[in-house]
């Protein structure tokens, strides 16, 4: 039957949700999924941060890994109060918000990006937030805005295994990564907000959406163009120190970190299948979360890859 031979909306509606998982998983081509060989097998999937139908259905061998495993590991905890506590911390001291601390250039310009996004978006409703947070927020409101009632995939992820009686645990606290920006200077958070604008005039001008970039290499399965491209953007800026500790602290230290506690827990409970849902960024370095786990012994080889770039 033809769409245009349904006249009516309902009907219409139906089937387009229908439709919708299997689109969804046609275009997930190859997931950043790694099993790690022991007296169970435990594995390691590569999310993304992000509310998107693309993402709906897993594909079978990550959903598969997944029934199979008896506690779920995602970064962070995402139980109601820790959740509060991260909404906490993004919240600016009394006197402290964007319009009274930002330089009022950067200030303007930061107007212009929002206004580039959405012509209705007004910065004083972010006025609020400490200057780190509307920074990070800033680099995916457009893809937050195009799914503002969806949930993002690592947190679907917990949900699941909370419904089906996995044990949900994190690799962090919420204090390890609040962490990343809670010692950063006002000068450096003005700073990283400077570079982060930059970097979205720039492609605003260019019309590049980077975080749909970001998507498209994701739903590929594409490691190694995905690290590239997170890269270049944390290369960029005027704080040349800043960037690199940052780069440090969000990646490198956590990386290692992480694949100790995995490489611990995996040891301590060698009868439980574990899933560790970590973002993709974290295995797309050659000090991945991966490489870690390979130098202390693990047999860990991605799952449906024979290409010897699979990382």
């Amino acid at each position: 039957m033809k769409l245009s031979a349904i006249r009516n909306r309902a009907a219409a509606a139906a089937l387009f949700f229908l439709l919708l998982p299997a689109l969804a998983a046609a275009e997930w081509a190859s997931p950043f999924l790694w099993r790690i060989d022991g007296d169970q097998p435990s594995y390691l999937f590569g999310t993304i941060h992000l509310a998107d139908p693309r993402l709906a259905i897993l594909p079978a061998a990550v959903d598969d890994a997944f029934k199979e495993a008896g506690a779920v590991y995602t970064e962070i905890p995402f139980d109601p109060q820790s959740m509060g506590r991260v909404v906490q911390a993004t919240i600016a001291p009394s006197g402290e918000g964007l319009a009274a601390i930002l330089p009022e250039d950067l200030h303007k310009r930061a107007a212009t990006v929002l206004r580039n996004i959405r012509p209705e978006l007004d910065i004083t409703a972010f006025d609020g937030l400490r200057v780190w947070a509307f920074a990070t927020q800033l680099v995916l409101l457009e893809a937050q805005l195009k799914n503002p009632f969806g949930t993002p995939l690592d947190l679907r992820l917990y949900r699941r295994a909370a419904s089906e009686g996995k044990a949900t645990r994190a690799l962090e606290t919420i204090d390890e990564q609040l962490a990343v920006f809670g010692d950063l200077s006002r000068e450096e958070e003005i700073n990283m907000l400077r570079d982060t604008i930059e970097y979205l005039e720039e492609a605003q001008a260019e019309g590049r959406d980077i975080v749909e970039e970001m998507l498209a290499l994701y739903l590929a399965g594409d490691l190694a163009r995905l690290g590239d491209l997170l890269e270049d953007t944390m290369a960029g800026g005027s704080d040349t120190g800043l960037n690199e500790r940052l780069t440090r602290k969000l990646l490198t230290d956590r990386d290692q970190r992480m694949a100790e506690r995995i490489a611990r827990h995996i040891r301590e409970e060698p009868e439980t299948v574990h899933f560790f849902a970590v973002g993709a960024g974290h295995f797309a370095s050659a000090e991945g979360i991966q490489h870690h786990l390979r130098a202390k012994g693990f047999a860990v080889e991605r799952v449906g890859l024979v290409s010897p770039d699979n990382r």
